[in-house]
């Protein structure tokens, strides 16, 4: 029969390369987006407009969120339990905010008439000000109501038929990649209560803090995936 402590081995054991395997996991899965929206991108109309001033706002949300959680691990492994509680609480209700924030800049995005599934057309705003549209990454002309391929030099080509039938890929990408890590962020908001709740019920220990650790691992990758998912879509959009 399996003793507690032995089981308590097992976990410290097992636990921390469980993890190292589910972020890789992620991180192929993350892999296989971006690198479909690089060879979208290349033979498709594809918009281009600012990002949603939310995700600046939520990369920095995140960024403390991570700063909480280091200074919650630090706190519990030299016996600062009333400093850990504070760190995780930080954490999490940072962690609420920052899922706040990307329901409000899907909300950004729909005002602006881009929606997960959605044709061009749909668009608001001003051409040249608020998004431009390229064609195999050139920018498409536009005149008097009518664009035109970068190489129509005399104009004799609209191509607004084609264009209003095509599906605002770049839109529905945002959606997709924000979406994918917010689902991975509830995840690891669900860790994060169970944390929570053990330092405020006194149980963890000093030598006795892993579950709080394989919490901050996690919790720091997908701060730092966010971090690239902000900077590949903010250069490469």
């Amino acid at each position: 029969m399996v003793t507690a402590a032995e089981k308590q081995e097992i976990r410290q054991r097992t636990s921390k390369p469980l993890m190292w395997v589910g972020i890789v996991t992620i991180v192929m899965f993350f892999a296989g987006l971006t690198s479909g929206y690089v060879v979208i991108q290349a033979d498709a109309f594809w918009v281009k407009s600012d990002l949603p001033e939310m995700f600046w706002y939520s990369t920095a949300i995140i960024i403390l969120s991570s700063l909480g959680m280091i200074m919650a691990t630090i706190a519990a492994k030299k016996g600062n339990f009333g400093a850990a509680k504070m760190g995780v609480l930080l954490t999490f209700v940072l962690g609420v905010v920052f899922c706040a924030t990307q329901f409000m800049s899907w909300q950004e995005l729909t005002h602006q008439g881009k929606f997960f599934v959605g044709n061009i057309e749909n668009l608001k705003g001003v051409y040249g000000q608020d998004y431009i549209i390229e064609y195999k990454k050139e920018s498409l002309q536009y005149l008097d109501g009518n664009y035109y391929l970068a190489a129509d030099r005399d104009l004799e080509k609209p191509l607004n038929e084609a264009i209003d039938k095509s599906f605002n890929t770049s839109a529905s990408f945002l959606y997709v990649l924000s979406g994918a890590h917010l689902a991975h962020v509830a995840i690891a908001m669900i860790f994060l209560l169970i944390a929570l709740i053990k330092v405020f019920t006194d149980r963890y220990s000093v030598g006795n803090t892993l579950g709080m650790e394989v919490t901050a691992i996690f919790w720091h990758f997908l701060g730092g995936l966010w971090i690239y998912l902000f900077l590949f879509l903010l250069f490469i959009r």
